[in-house]
């Protein structure tokens, strides 16, 4: 071989040789560049020239099973699949190309369960390869058969890179409680860029757990209606709401629902007011599932279609709106119970039924023809006097009615706390609303901490127009509203009005609840401000 190297340049000398495939795995193959076998002058002088021995980097020949190798994707973790479930990922594997050469994979060789029970709960094995299909779904299945898959251009797998091959299939409804291993893949087709074969070993794939499907189990929620009573006319009431769990074992589908509509939560007594509510939905959230219309036996029967992943739960509330007066009946009281329920899952279809519990029982709700909240009025200039003459305003209450009709506040009950006013001082008070200021609605006295009554005049009650929000204003009263002695405790301390009770009327019954789940006493303004 002879090459001229010009004048201050360098050349790289580069060896090529093939590798057979008789070749010796790990054998070990070095290129030496020998002095005594260099020879060299210059071109212009004819001198000669020497060289020192130099050696390549020693190579390591590789079996061409080391051109991709096959292993289990244990990121996949061991499936559940469900009986009945379509494209079921079954199993996962991870191909890794060599660190020298690309692949080129044309085909994946599955090989199936030799027992023949498992794999007659496989169909339709679908490959995917980097997420994309591999091939046509192998439709039909035997026990210990091969099938490759074939894809329509081969997949280029670069050298260090990994692939991963996800395989999927439709499971029978046939198919119980068991674990097994589903599929192994055996073997490939491919070849590296410059056309050499490439082999794997066997990868085995994950222990497939098979299940029947999940099982459902109800209770009340914590986020159903609490006991209360409501106003006529009032639409989207949520009456009551139940948690529909399903098992670890599979995900169901609910497909009715059933109710009874009872007279309290204590009783599974079947309510025969039916004209109470109206326009009854079962809802998931937001969504309306299915209406329901009473029966003759207080039952409402809703017919859904909701499915419920495994392990996880559905809240389905029922809801209805407040019929109007006359067709509701004031004072009646509902409750409604969850007694039973049906679900789908692979095996079939199983009812249940459940007998009167409180643990799937709503609160009870009563009705009344309209409603009536009391809340704190707006803060005031505390009075700095209580001279003879009284006037000072001392607390002030917010009486809101229900949208529907108006409320008729028949009693108010009031009480003293704190020690700006000595204990034995007689404490005389007055009530006003604050729709007719003037007009004062009833006076009561007491001892500055004990309970006093009002009781208003007319006796029809003070008058509260429908959606409307009145103030009561707590004056003191008379011409000495502090008696016996009228002493207030050197200007120091406070005093407080609380509200402790009210009566009123809907139009129809006197009522003694407010709305909604308000509970007494409802603390008036602190008062820090009275002097003699």
């Amino acid at each position: 071989m002879n090459y001229i190297i010009p004048a201050n340049t360098t050349n790289v000398l580069t060896v090529y040789g093939d590798v057979p495939s008789t070749a010796t795995s790990s054998a070990t193959v070095k290129i030496t560049l020998n002095s005594s076998n260099t020879t060299a002058q210059s071109y212009t002088t004819f001198v000669s020239a020497t060289t020192s021995q130099v050696d390549a980097y020693t190579l390591t020949v590789l079996a061409s099973s080391t051109n991709l190798t096959a292993a289990t994707n244990y990121g996949f973790g061991s499936p559940t699949v469900t009986a009945g479930s379509p494209q079921a990922e079954i199993a996962s594997f991870n191909l890794t190309a060599g660190q020298v050469n690309n692949v080129n994979l044309s085909g994946i060789t599955l090989n199936i369960n030799g027992n023949s029970t498992i794999a007659g709960w496989l169909q339709n094995v679908t490959v995917k390869v980097a997420g994309a299909q591999f091939g046509s779904p192998q439709g039909t299945i035997s026990s210990g058969s091969s099938y490759t898959f074939t894809p329509t251009s081969p997949v280029a797998v670069n050298a260090n890179q990994t692939v991963e091959v996800d395989v999927y299939a439709d499971i029978s409804n046939s198919a119980t409680a068991t674990s097994s291993n589903a599929i192994n893949l055996t073997a490939v087709n491919a070849s590296t860029a410059s056309g050499n074969a490439v082999t794997i070993s066997t990868a085995d794939g994950q222990l497939v757990t098979f299940s029947t499907g999940g099982t459902v189990t109800a209770a009340l929620d914590g986020t159903t209606a609490q006991a209360q009573y409501v106003g006529m006319g009032v639409t989207s009431l949520p009456l009551a709401a139940f948690r529909f769990n399903t098992s670890a074992t599979g995900g169901a589908t609910l497909t009715q629902v059933t109710f009874k509509d009872a007279t309290s939560s204590a009783t599974s007594t079947a309510n025969t007011a039916k004209s109470d509510f109206i326009n009854y939905r079962l809802m998931d959230g937001t969504t309306q599932l299915a209406t329901a219309v009473e029966d003759s036996s207080s039952n409402l029967t809703f017919n859904v279609s909701q499915a419920i992943p495994v392990s996880n739960y559905a809240v389905l509330a029922v809801v209805a709106d407040a019929n109007n007066y006359p067709y509701a009946t004031s004072t009646d009281t509902h409750a409604i119970q969850l007694t039973g329920f049906t679900y789908q899952n692979p095996s079939g279809s199983s009812p249940v039924t459940l007998a009167y519990s409180s643990t799937s029982t709503g609160n009870t709700i009563s009705i009344y023809r309209t409603t009536l909240g009391v809340a704190q009025g707006s803060s005031f200039t505390a009075p700095v006097s209580i001279s003879a003459g009284g006037g000072s305003t001392v607390a002030q209450f917010n009486f809101t009615a229900g949208s529907g009709y108006d409320a008729y506040v028949k009693t108010v009950s009031l009480s003293g706390s704190g020690n700006l006013i000595q204990t034995s001082s007689t404490l005389t008070l007055g009530i006003y609303g604050s729709n007719n200021p003037s007009v004062l609605l009833a006076t009561s006295s007491a001892t500055s901490t004990n309970s006093m009554t009002f009781t208003i005049s007319p006796s029809t009650g003070w008058d509260v127009a429908p959606g409307q929000t009145y103030t009561l204003i707590v004056k003191l009263n008379g011409t000495t509203p502090l008696t016996n002695p009228a002493t207030v405790n050197s200007g120091t301390g406070s005093f407080q009005v609380n509200l402790s009770g009210v009566t009123w009327n809907d139009g129809v019954n006197n009522v003694s609840q407010l709305s909604p789940n308000i509970t007494t006493p409802i603390n008036g303004q602190v008062i820090t401000g009275l002097s003699n």
